[in-house]
């Protein structure tokens, strides 16, 4: 039990970049620790409760766990295993109990789960082209579908109306399921998903960026009457790192979509989500023009 918890430990803080050497970063860890192992050993315990109503929400020990680099060994085996089965019904469009929300899952093993085993040897080093038969695997379910290649080597996978985004991280090896807040760990990978969303639905757009930190996308909606609503239907998505304003101005609309960096320590999230909801209400906007 010892090494378990010391593996566990370990593996965690350095996901966070803190050191065990502090005393009080030991204690911490060391209790939230054994806590989750206990909270892990009592959900599995009751596999029905695991399969439909998990103790940590959304399976969120079993992500940090994997996110971290814990060894295999103390991920709880049978809650892994559900992850897989929801995943799964997740592409296909079925309802599942547990919602995927920042979902985590080893690169190789998502692989397996949706490539048959004589192509897996192939597939299995080729990241692209184990996308294209992916993706023709589950076009007929998501009318649409795009890819993002990021110059992080990660790749955005997006799904729907911009409903989903899923996000294969090539140098932790770790797929990242419907991202909202984890998947892009720096802010220059949030922007640069933003941007990239931008160019593949070829809307004009120019960023401007007073200082570090600070990225303003200026986007322009001609010929189109004011609407007192634009305002409030914005707001939904401003937060402390987003920023949303709208300016009616001679029949056109000037969105000023902004992007902040709030991170200070290693372990950063960012409003994935933000930025997609942002993409929808555009969209919306845009096809109002053209009606």
């Amino acid at each position: 039990m010892y090494s378990e918890t010391s593996g566990i430990m370990k593996s965690i803080v350095k996901l966070f970049g803190w050191s065990l050497n502090d005393p009080r970063v030991n204690f911490l860890f060391e209790q939230i620790t054994k806590t989750m192992q206990a909270t892990c050993e009592e959900c599995q315990r009751d596999r029905l409760r695991c399969t439909f109503d998990p103790m940590c929400p959304d399976r969120r020990w079993l992500s940090i766990l994997i996110e971290g680099g814990a060894p295999r060994e103390v991920w709880p085996r049978f809650c892994y295993q559900m992850r897989g089965e929801e995943i799964k019904k997740f592409f296909k469009k079925r309802s599942i109990p547990v919602p995927l929300v920042d979902a985590k899952y080893p690169l190789l093993d998502f692989v397996r789960l949706f490539v048959k085993k004589r192509e897996r040897e192939t597939l299995e080093k080729d990241i692209h082209a184990f996308l294209e038969v992916f993706i023709e695997s589950i076009k007929k379910l998501w009318e649409k579908i795009f890819t993002l290649n990021l110059s992080s080597e990660k790749i955005a996978l997006l799904l729907g109306e911009f409903e989903h985004v899923v996000i294969f991280d090539r140098k932790k090896n770790i797929v990242t399921i419907n991202a909202m807040r984890t998947g892009l760990n720096r802010y220059e990978e949030l922007v640069e998903f933003a941007e990239g969303i931008l160019k593949i639905l070829k809307i004009n757009h120019r960023i401007v960026s007073p200082y570090p930190g600070h990225t303003y996308f200026h986007i322009t909606v001609k010929d189109i009457s004011e609407k007192n609503n634009l305002e409030e239907r914005f707001k939904e998505i401003i937060a402390d790192d987003v920023f949303v304003k709208v300016i009616n101005f001679n029949k056109s609309i000037h969105v000023i979509f902004g992007l902040y960096s709030r991170a200070s320590h290693t372990l950063a999230s960012y409003s994935i989500n933000a930025v997609l909801r942002f993409v929808q209400l555009l969209t919306e906007l845009i096809g109002e023009r053209n009606e």
